[in-house]
């Protein structure tokens, strides 16, 4: 089974100061102060770039900023609106775990966070934010945890592997005969000296070890494994983290979810060109869309669901 500690040691690994979007300006109790040029937000970002460059007193539009902290912005904020100080609703210290992020985030429904020390501002986070690299590793290991708990119930209940489909069957049947027959063969060199003989239930445990994370889905929730987390939960977890698994197995370039990536990468030179003279145009997907992850609340709703089960399995073996 997956190593707790290893799960506990990267959430302390991935906190707000390893994925907010950099800022330059001063924090205090309350005003937002900057008499030099910063950007709280990223380039790439759909609320754009806002600077105080130029800006008469520095100071950045109160009322649009809040908006854009509470994710009710509705166009860009352009550059160079300037108003009164404001004190920044939302923010965290960059100290503050993954699970820590997006429980903050959810009671306020917030979808920007201003990550700061107690003299400064050192950035924001937005769901973007934590879809980077370290996210999304912690994001993984918790699906391979779920995985890895939903097979040591089901090897408890080995009859769960007949609510599989045929076809399901049958290829767990055709990894076993490609993957699983040598461990097979050795296990029977121990026993048959030992007067054992394999029997039935021991072949479905073996079988049940060649099935994909889909099949343990399957098998979780058509299975009656004494869970307390309803059917409709399982397997909207189970497929949010199947998205996940399958996009971290997929490397992308940095340009498909990366429009400043993507707008240098149109700028450079290219043997080739289109047919009508035409460079061609290469377009971005955010992470979160690839995903369908709506916002930072569904995010954190998927992770605590995940939680909530892993700890209903564990408690079920």
């Amino acid at each position: 089974m997956t190593d707790h500690n290893f799960l506990n040691d990267l959430e302390a690994f991935v906190t707000a100061d390893s994925l907010f979007s950099p800022a330059i300006g001063q924090f205090d109790e309350n005003e937002l102060v900057s008499d030099i040029p910063f950007e709280l937000f990223r380039f790439d970002s759909p609320i754009a770039v806002v600077t105080t460059v130029g800006v008469p007193n520095g100071y950045v539009l109160q009322d649009t900023m809040l908006d854009v902290l509470l994710g009710e912005a509705d166009a860009s904020l352009a550059s160079g609106q300037a108003s009164q100080p404001f004190r920044p609703d939302f923010v965290i210290s960059p100290t503050l775990t993954f699970s820590g992020i997006l429980e903050v985030a959810e009671k306020r429904n917030a979808q920007m966070l201003v990550v700061a020390s107690e003299e400064e501002i050192l950035g924001s986070l937005s769901l973007e934010n934590l879809l980077w690299r370290r996210g999304m590793l912690l994001l993984r290991e918790l699906g391979r945890e779920l995985g890895q708990v939903t097979l040591e119930l089901c090897t408890f209940h080995s009859t769960s592997f007949y609510t599989l489909p045929q076809g399901r069957q049958q290829k767990a049947k055709d990894d076993f005969r490609m993957k699983g027959q040598a461990r097979w063969d050795a296990l029977r060199d121990v026993a048959e000296p030992r007067g054992k003989r394999a029997d039935a239930d021991c072949m479905r445990r073996e079988l049940i070890q060649c099935t994909t994370f889909r099949d343990k889905k399957t098998m979780l929730f058509k299975s009656e494994l004494g869970l307390k987390t309803d059917r409709r939960t399982i397997v909207r977890t189970f497929n949010f983290f199947e998205r996940i698994r399958k996009y971290c197995e997929r490397p992308q370039a940095t340009y498909t979810h990366d429009c400043h990536a993507a707008s240098v990468l149109e700028g450079a030179c290219h043997e080739k060109i289109t047919p009508d003279d035409r460079m061609p145009i290469f377009v971005s997907i955010p992470i979160h869309k690839t995903l369908r992850i709506k916002n930072i609340s569904d995010l954190a709703r998927a992770v605590r669901d995940c939680k909530e089960l892993i700890a209903d399995i564990s408690a079920a073996v």
